[in-house]
């Protein structure tokens, strides 16, 4: 099924615009989750950021 069909019946706020697919699980020993499987939105933002901003500069292209 695709994202689409699956979100039909959600309201706009609700629905995921973006998403990237990393290239491993995420990992406690490496310090991106915690003991309680919460993730550590902090250590990703850092790790990520280059792949976060490329989504968001996508974004702003298809507006301008």
């Amino acid at each position: 099924m695709e994202i689409e069909t699956l979100q039909r019946d959600f309201a706009r706020y609700e629905k995921v615009k973006k998403f990237m697919l990393l290239p491993e699980p995420l990992s406690i020993d490496k310090g991106e989750m915690t003991p309680s499987l919460k993730i550590k939105r902090s250590t990703l933002e850092a790790k990520y950021k280059e792949q976060i901003d490329q989504l968001y500069a996508e974004e702003s292209i298809v507006k301008s």
